[in-house]
């Protein structure tokens, strides 16, 4: 497993506060969900979803949440692939500021101890929970605790692929998918300090903790 269940920290619905990152999982007309997931340091919760989607529904939602929550548009992140090639096009006509980011999960990752860009975003977003991010919802846990892992032949780290997961899980894991993608890049790696904030515990960090068996 990516990561144990007793690794992940559970937390009530409560709103965010800070600086916003917002992934979205986007689906178009099949059986898949489009998910919209939003964290800030502390906590991550699911704050929108879709059960049938194309680029202008996905995109003006995704307006709507960023206008709604104040989110900086270079603080979203939507896959580059299938509906979601389209959003950030979408986006643009509704608003040229709007110049929210896109990942190809199949792309070179910045470290070397990867794959790919996806396995580098499940891997930041384990680090996230260990150190004490939270997670809102039964069914969040769920999907994210579905991940697998192993150690290809050359000693990268791969995420087993999605029809494994969906095989596993009984339907694609869209939660979990929307919120890896918020650690698509660099300046994601915001990671909360040792103290507590908004009435929020955070436990300190060791690098025990980051290197705990898995």
């Amino acid at each position: 497993p990516l990561i144990l269940d007793r690794q992940i920290t559970q937390q009530v619905d409560l709103p965010l506060v800070g600086r916003i990152w917002l992934g979205i999982d986007a689906s178009g007309e099949g059986k898949d969900t489009t998910r919209w997931v939003a964290r800030d340091r502390f906590m991550a919760k699911v704050i929108a979803t879709e059960t049938t989607s194309n680029d202008k529904t996905i995109a003006k939602k995704t307006y709507d949440i960023i206008k709604e929550l104040g989110i900086k548009p270079q603080d979203v992140v939507v896959g580059s692939f299938g509906v979601g090639a389209d959003v950030r096009a979408e986006l643009l006509l509704l608003d040229h500021t709007m110049d929210i980011q896109t990942v190809q999960e199949q792309s070179e990752p910045t470290g070397d101890d990867y794959l790919n860009k996806r396995a580098e975003m499940c891997f930041r977003g384990r680090d996230w929970l260990i150190r004490g991010g939270a997670l809102a919802g039964d069914e969040f846990k769920k999907e994210v605790t579905t991940f697998q892992y192993k150690n290809n032949a050359r000693g990268k780290k791969q995420i087993l692929d999605k029809p494994h997961l969906k095989e596993t899980l009984g339907r694609s894991p869209d939660r979990a998918d929307a919120f890896f993608m918020t650690f698509a890049y660099d300046d994601s790696l915001d990671m909360h300090s040792n103290d507590s904030a908004q009435g929020r515990v955070i436990w300190k960090t060791t690098q025990n903790d980051l290197n705990a068996g898995i």
